[in-house]
């Protein structure tokens, strides 16, 4: 259920707009049928046990706090809850970050791919995405996360001939190709630890306190990245 964050856009010289685009990972919603469905009674990025531990958050306060002398506003846009590779109008993805004029954007993404999957495609149109975030004006810091695909029987589910595999290959590339920090998250998935919480089988597929650290701990790291990139 996705969430997107209907406060007016703030705007002045002091004020610091991050905006995360993602899926459920990055926040879900609550209604009573997702209530009585899956046992989700909050809303945060799903499987943190509260709003302030999941990555949206935990990266917030990490920007916040390397910004102290700037008003850092967080705004959260439902980004994922369509397949990229299903994309047919990619102003129905730039369109919403267009109008929020951010000066740091994260793309959390990659879960929702339906089979057949082709990754001729998903490359297609995460490249011409990503393309279209570039070109905006003023242009933002974007930071882009691979994505999330939990260990499964003890066997990694990052192989070059799984989904996550390709996909993880593939933004990894075109991220290289455009200049974007690219965040991996599958030392995470990988490690039975980082999920597994929730009553219900699709609530503990996401990343847990743990897992949502993590993707933090990465995301901070590829901002580093950027601010090195930026005093060459």
């Amino acid at each position: 259920l996705s969430v997107r964050d209907e406060s007016p856009t703030l705007d002045g010289p002091n004020v610091f707009r991050l905006l995360i685009a993602g899926d459920s990972i990055t926040r879900h919603g609550v209604n009573d049928d997702i209530k009585a469905r899956l046992g989700w009674d909050y809303v945060a990025g799903m499987a943190a046990s509260e709003e302030s531990k999941d990555f949206v958050h935990l990266f917030a306060e990490r920007i916040r706090a390397a910004l102290p002398d700037r008003q850092v506003k967080l705004y959260v846009e439902g980004f994922g809850d369509s397949n990229i590779s299903g994309t047919a109008d990619i102003e129905e993805k730039v369109g919403p970050i267009r109008a929020r004029r951010p000066h740091l954007l994260v793309i959390q993404t990659g879960e929702h791919e339906a089979d057949p999957f082709r990754i001729e495609v998903f490359r297609e149109k995460y490249e011409a995405i990503l393309a279209a975030i570039l070109g905006l004006d003023p242009r933002p810091i974007l930071l882009c996360s691979g994505p999330w695909e939990p260990v499964a029987r003890g066997v990694s589910q990052y192989t070059d001939g799984t989904k996550a595999g390709q996909m993880e290959n593939a933004m990894r590339e075109i991220c290289r190709k455009y200049g974007i920090p690219f965040a991996s998250v599958r030392e995470y998935a990988d490690d039975p630890a980082c999920c597994g919480c929730g009553r219900h089988p699709g609530v503990r597929w996401h990343p847990n306190d743990q897992g949502h650290a993590g993707y933090a701990e990465k995301l901070w790291a590829a901002y580093l990245e950027t601010m090195e990139k930026e005093k060459q």
